[in-house]
């Protein structure tokens, strides 16, 4: 992914990079707010990976 994204701005490899990392870190807090919001709602962490 972040060879495409050079390639797209090649006169700021250092920014794409470090939003990229950002872009990441955010997908992880994301996932894992959801999970708590999920487990915080009483549904246990049975729950958590396993559909209805």
């Amino acid at each position: 992914m972040q060879v495409r994204l050079t390639t797209l701005a090649p006169e700021a490899p250092l920014l794409m990079g470090a939003m990229t990392l950002a872009a990441c870190n955010l997908g992880n807090a994301m996932g894992a707010w959801a999970g708590g919001v999920t487990i915080d709602a009483g549904f246990g962490l049975t729950v958590i990976g396993t559909r209805r």
